[in-house]
């Protein structure tokens, strides 16, 4: 019996594994270093399957989430700059080692998934999605599906850039952070104080230069979210990914400088379901795209 589904979100410093079982509940959880060499994702969840005590007959599906667009044609990860892929087949390596269908998107992509279907966003419509973590990225949805794109870029806020970043040359390069991301990341963070944690740190000991930079933080944050309410006029914007926990008390502030920028308005609302929802977004687009080919399926045998 089919009746477990697994998802995993590929972030550019952690790796989440979730197990579902067939009415959605979260039944196993494990997080480790993300890693360039795709093999210790096989050994992740190999050592799911046998904590569970299943085997490969029990699993439905399971779905990724990784830090890039995806090719449509070919499912590759087109430029993961934190893992090092590029045109990276990752489905096809890891079909041989299990008997389970794997499908992949991108991990902003699955974190929105996640909000739509057990989150913050349920029937709200259109919504924008901003997922702060090692780096930066976006999602959209509208109608309750993602919008994708015409090159299934959609969302690539992290490549947003200014005047003044094209005056000093900050233009976006393959493989490398966006202008935007640059400003608005973990990674950023932890390039001025060692690590993220480390600047929260120092931002709750009213260090000067974590001040300094935290105040840039919530001007960029916010002249981000500002121009893209400006363009979609979402009903909500969800804020996600690792750094959301830590600026969560920091919201009326980066409402008020919204308000002051826009007139458009923005209804912002952190996530609940923190680091999990890429990996819980995963799993539950596996479970719906399995019940969907079984839909298919019993469709083509009703019309024999």
């Amino acid at each position: 019996m089919e009746n477990y589904t697994i998802g995993i979100d590929v972030g550019g410093t952690k790796t989440l594994l979730v197990v579902l079982d067939a009415n959605l509940n979260s039944v196993y959880e494990k997080k480790v270093p993300s890693s360039k060499d795709w093999e210790y994702l096989v050994e992740l969840i190999k050592e799911a399957l046998n904590e569970l005590k299943i085997t490969d007959n029990d699993v439905g599906g399971m779905g990724i989430g990784v830090a890039s667009a995806i090719e449509p044609s070919t499912n590759k990860v087109v430029d993961a700059p934190a893992l090092g892929w590029k045109q990276f087949d990752l489905v096809s390596n890891l079909k041989p080692e299990f008997s389970f269908p794997i499908i992949i998107e991108n991990d902003v992509n699955c974190a929105l998934i996640a909000e739509n279907k057990i989150g913050v966003v349920q029937d709200c419509n259109p919504v924008l999605y901003i997922s702060i973590g090692t780096g930066l990225g976006g999602a959209l949805m509208l109608g309750g599906k993602i919008i994708h794109g015409a090159n299934n870029m959609a969302g690539e806020i992290g490549y947003q850039l200014d005047k003044e970043d094209y005056k000093k040359g900050g233009v976006n390069l393959p493989g490398q952070f966006g202008a935007a991301e640059n400003k608005i990341s973990g990674t950023t963070l932890g390039n001025r104080f060692s690590s993220s944690e480390n600047f929260f740190e120092n931002l709750r000991k009213n260090d000067p230069k974590a001040l300094e930079l935290f105040e840039e933080l919530l001007i960029d944050l916010s002249v981000l979210i500002a121009n893209c309410v400006g363009l979609l006029n979402p009903e909500k914007v969800v804020l996600g990914g690792g750094l959301a926990k830590p600026l969560e008390p920091y919201l009326e502030a980066i409402q008020e400088k919204i308000k002051a920028m826009t007139p458009i308005p923005a209804q912002i609302e952190f996530s609940k379901l923190s680091e999990s929802s890429g990996a819980l977004g995963a799993a539950v687009m596996s479970s719906e795209n399995r019940m969907l080919d079984n839909l298919k399926n019993l469709g083509g045998f009703l019309n024999t």
